[in-house]
């Protein structure tokens, strides 16, 4: 249809319709030269709206696990606390613990979680692993190696721990007189202790009874060694006996000190520490019970600087088995003086050792006085 021109069926319509009808379809004004033809809608400038951006869907937000190697949790910082894949062998946590404080918002809030969560489990113990996804990496450097395998499911390869020292005197340690802890002591106060006496014991060549020195021990004439155990019969694999006494009225040669003993019959050790009146020691071994025909092993000998007299003097014996439960390390000692120390090697039965006293009287009588006696745990 021509510009300007109506339909034909426009006479039809009322006349304010069919005005504007022309005005809309009159052809426009022709600018004058050096002006631009503005239309009304054209007075403002209009900027064409630009494509909008393309709207990515919000993807999950990464996930870390806090994996403590030495405690067992997993924590996850997901948001709604969904327990991440950790490595086998861990356990998840059942807590829903807020490290995501309120009002940070997107990925700030993600980030702050994770610094918290690290910040946690490193002051809580002390090294920690982050674990993205479910591959398991280890990411700190302060993880050791045993728990680096664990983390990957492997096994880790570690130098062997050195054996643990037993307790007790070793073959090569260093001890005094008064090493270990003592289980029996007596000072002689009561016939009733414990002690044999001429009353319990029909003693062809022994005399034993209390008066009011001590515990007296004497002989009726013989070369001889008179033993007499303690009450106590604790038996220890490493003990030390301690007896402190004098001796009067006796020849020269004669002696007193202790002696430890393990097992019965034909199986029994017995190990004497002697000390004489003339300036000697001696430590001898019985193997089979002592007999009055029988006769000691010696196994060392030599100078003795307090020998036994009116005055006491303290005689220490260390018998101390060691973990092959063949070697014993003996060791004797006069007023905390070391005399001699070596090892002796027999086998041996029983539990342990037992303490007691001896004294080595010759042809003539001799008697000795025993004012204090005490044993000794090694091992403690």
């Amino acid at each position: 249809m021509p510009e300007g021109e109506l339909p034909e069926d426009a006479a039809q319509l009322p006349a304010p319709v069919r005005d504007a009808i022309s005005a809309d379809t009159a052809a426009p004004e022709e600018a004058a030269p050096g002006v631009a033809a503005v239309t009304p809608e054209a007075a403002t400038p209009v900027t064409e709206p630009t494509a909008p951006a393309p709207v990515t869907e919000p993807t999950a937000p990464e996930e870390v696990a806090i994996l403590l190697p030495r405690v067992g949790w997993a924590i996850s910082t997901k948001p709604g606390y969904l327990a991440a894949p950790v490595a086998p062998g861990t356990h998840r946590s059942r807590r829903r613990p807020r490290l995501i404080p309120r009002g940070v918002p997107g990925r700030r809030r993600l980030v702050f979680s994770t610094i918290a969560a690290i910040a946690v489990v490193g002051v809580a113990a002390g090294s920690f692993v982050v674990v993205r996804g479910t591959a398991g990496v280890a990411a700190s450097p302060t993880l050791s190696a045993a728990d680096a395998a664990r983390t990957a499911g492997g096994t880790a390869t570690t130098s062997p721990k050195p054996t643990p020292t037993l307790p007790g005197i070793s073959a090569s340690s260093s001890f005094g007189a008064t090493a270990g802890t003592v289980y029996f002591s007596d000072r002689f106060g009561s016939q009733y202790s414990g002690w044999p006496t001429d009353l319990t014991a029909n003693l062809q060549h022994t005399t034993l009874q209390f008066d009011n020195r001590g515990y007296e021990i004497g002989s009726l004439g013989g070369a001889m060694h008179h033993l007499v155990y303690g009450p106590s019969r604790v038996e220890k694999q490493q003990m030390s006996m301690s007896l402190t006494a004098t001796q009067e009225n006796s020849p020269l040669g004669a002696g007193f000190g202790v002696s430890c003993r393990r097992g019965t019959d034909a199986d029994q050790v017995v190990y004497e520490f002697i000390v004489t009146n003339a300036g000697r020691f001696l430590v001898d071994r019985w193997t089979g019970t002592p007999t009055v025909d029988g006769e000691a092993a010696p196994l060392q000998h030599g100078d003795a600087p307090y020998p036994p007299s009116i005055v006491p003097i303290t005689v220490t014996g260390v018998c101390a088995t060691m973990s092959d439960g063949i070697t014993t390390r003996l060791a004797l000692f006069v007023d905390g003086r070391l005399l001699v120390d070596f090892a002796d090697r027999v086998r041996l039965s029983g539990a342990g050792w037992s303490g007691g006293i001896v004294m080595s009287s010759l042809e003539a009588p001799s008697t000795m006085i025993a004012t204090y006696f005490e044993e000794r745990d090694l091992t403690k």
